[in-house]
């Protein structure tokens, strides 16, 4: 005896919804490799993050080649943190716009 197999169909409006809430999910902005020029240049309001955190990166001459990896390492700083943190940031000023 064969094991009836059940077609499972999704109605159109149920795929559509589940797209809108993929797509509302937030997204990393920025990354390790991201430098502190880009950042600066894209979201200068994490300026004051990096400020509080002694990261003063943003003004140093290697601010277009560091990464904020490299960054936070040199301040023994757990990079995950503050890029985490950072997204949170641009993420929660891009809901309030």
């Amino acid at each position: 005896m064969k094991a009836k197999k059940h077609k499972i169909t999704k109605s159109k409006k149920a795929v559509k919804l589940k797209k809108i809430k993929k797509s509302k999910l937030a997204k990393p902005k920025i990354s390790k490799n991201t430098t502190f020029m880009e950042l600066m240049q894209k979201y200068p309001e994490s300026a004051e993050i990096l400020m509080n955190r002694g990261m003063h990166c943003i003004g140093c001459n290697m601010a277009g080649f560091e990464t904020i990896e490299q960054g936070a390492m040199m301040h023994g700083l757990n990079p995950k943190e503050i890029i985490d943190e950072v997204n949170t940031s641009i993420n929660k000023n891009k809901r309030i716009k």
